[in-house]
């Protein structure tokens, strides 16, 4: 049956599929659930269900190792509630085009990473040059200890506008 998470929505949504002649019991909680209109003005529910041997049982799919799952088609008697959404699991080529999003951005932050850590080598190295007082203060604004006004030996508060 079709993600719902609230179980006050879970009895709306089985009791609407049982409205159109629909055994929640049948749809899988991940089943495509969507609403069709026709050019003459009928409306049908597209569904996936569990494929049932003849006793009512649950049959493996062709590889023998899911349970078997057939799109289905059914007249809309009743009209959904209010608050329904229509659902459809992304494709293989959806999700395949977000992983490659998620591993460019990746790399991007790995790259940014990479800059700034060598940035923050160069400055250590920088500060390495400096007099022992001069290092400090630039190694406490770096570090975020110190404001930036205390840059080049001034004392914090005391920049002078007119220079």
């Amino acid at each position: 049956m079709a993600k719902y998470p609230i179980e006050g929505r879970r009895k709306a949504l089985c009791d609407w599929l049982t409205a159109n002649g629909i055994n929640p019991n049948d749809v899988p909680i991940d089943s495509d659930l969507t609403i069709t209109d026709q050019e003459d003005g009928t409306r049908f529910i597209s569904y996936e269900a569990f494929v049932l041997d003849a006793d009512g049982r649950k049959t493996l799919d062709e590889r023998g190792q899911n349970v078997a799952i057939e799109e289905r088609t059914t007249r809309l008697l009743a009209e959904p509630p209010a608050w329904w959404q229509p659902y459809e699991k992304p494709t293989r080529e959806q999700l395949a085009a977000e992983l490659e999003q998620a591993r460019a951005a990746i790399f991007e932050q790995d790259e940014t990473i990479d800059r700034l850590t060598d940035r923050a080598l160069h400055a250590r190295r920088f500060a390495d040059t400096l007099p022992a007082e001069q290092r400090e203060s630039l190694l406490a604004i770096l570090t975020g200890r110190a404001p930036l006004d205390t840059a080049a030996g001034e004392q914090p508060g005391a920049t002078d506008p007119t220079v």
